[in-house]
């Protein structure tokens, strides 16, 4: 941290530094906003008893600010709706309206340009799950993070890629 003292074009920026100088980053990689359509789905496990019990099994990306049921219309699994993201390669967090339980897997197909490998699966471990906005059932939005797991080489380039696209726009 640090406050800028003088600015002159020609020398440069001078800064009088207020806290400690940190020589690593946690993250492993970059994160950004950005909108981007997605599905995601309970990931099939070898026994039926996940997939199986109550609750959400299966999304696609829709309007939460409105007009829910044209976009529910509208969209579907092959033409979601983008959604606000906070997308990295390691991870996403996406409000989204239904709630899924810390560990469980969901697969999360992406749908990045075609430039960055087109519509991409990945698995999804929630790590961090809260609910926001209205307390009804009716209005219930999860701010859900994910960690993906078992990511490929080339899907999780891919990702890279797009994201530091994104960043340079």
């Amino acid at each position: 941290r640090g406050i800028a003292v003088e600015y002159d074009g020609m020398s440069g920026l001078l800064v009088r530094l207020t806290g400690e100088i940190l020589s690593s980053n946690d993250r492993e990689y970059f994160r950004i906003d950005v909108y981007i359509p997605l599905t995601y789905r309970l990931h099939a496990v070898g026994d039926d008893s996940e997939t199986n019990r109550e609750g959400p099994q299966e999304g696609f990306s829709w309007d939460h600010q409105g007009e829910q049921d044209s976009a529910a219309r509208n969209s579907g699994p092959e033409n979601p709706l983008p959604v606000a993201a906070n997308l990295s390669g390691a991870g996403v967090r996406i409000h989204i309206p239904d709630r899924f339980d810390i560990d469980q897997l969901l697969e999360l197909t992406l749908f990045l340009p075609p430039a960055y490998g087109g519509p991409t699966t990945l698995t999804g471990q929630v790590v961090y799950v809260t609910q926001v906005g209205s307390a009804d059932n009716t209005g219930r939005i999860f701010d859900t993070a994910l960690r993906f797991v078992g990511v490929d080489d080339l899907h999780r380039e891919n990702l890279v890629k797009f994201i530091h696209h994104m960043q340079l726009e």
